[in-house]
């Protein structure tokens, strides 16, 4: 084979991967906002696997799981963790976001314990107020999200966070305990962070 020959062919296979590469960096894009949008329908989905599953925990067994560790096991006495998924009988790819990341888990220490043990509590305290605490969820811009009525006896019962792979927080950044209470402070979407939370009534209802 000639030199010019061989010069020519080496020329067409510079042109066809310089082809090649402009339509990818023009679908690059595209792909990427495509797989964003997945994984976040995942992380959805899984939401309301694991609310219907905590909601049909609560009604067999009247309270809801404490926070369990990355095994899925429940701890007793942990309010704040990763979802307990085994103790709600779910596969770990459904206690997972879309990017297969287990879930946190927040519950309201007035639905972990079991009625017979809140009766106990109260009797031993007497007087007392007893589990006393609240969740709180604010939005992004600082508002109150989620709902406190002593009167119809509702409060938010649980609070599931996603927090993203490439994300740069960490929970630590996105809840902290002041006195008896949980704040939770919905950060901006883009940093990949989806907070999903359910009311007492409402969990109670997904269970009919």
């Amino acid at each position: 084979m000639s030199a010019k020959v061989k010069g020519f062919i080496l020329l067409e296979l510079a042109i066809v991967l310089c082809v090649i590469g402009c339509i990818g960096a023009m679908f690059f894009p595209s792909i990427k906002i495509s797989i964003i949008h997945k994984k976040a329908l995942v992380t959805q989905q899984n939401f309301d696997v694991v609310l219907r599953a905590l909601a049909v925990y609560k009604a067999n067994n009247n309270r809801l799981p404490f926070a369990g560790d990355d095994e899925g096991l429940e701890i007793k006495g942990k309010l704040i963790g990763k979802l307990p998924y085994k103790s709600l009988f779910l596969e770990k790819k459904v206690a997972c976001n879309g990017d297969r990341e287990i879930l946190f888990y927040i519950v309201d220490k007035q639905i972990v314990f079991a009625r017979q043990e809140i009766e106990l509590e109260a009797k031993n305290n007497k007087d007392e107020e007893v589990f006393s605490n609240f969740i709180y969820v604010f939005d992004e811009t600082g508002d109150l999200l989620t709902v406190l009525d002593q009167k119809n006896v509702d409060f938010c019962a649980v609070v599931l966070i996603s927090i993203s792979k490439n994300s740069s927080l960490e929970l630590e950044s996105i809840i902290s305990e002041e006195g008896d209470n949980i704040i939770v402070k919905t950060p901006q979407k883009s940093l990949g962070v989806d907070i999903r939370w359910i009311s007492n009534n409402n969990l109670d209802a997904l269970s009919l």
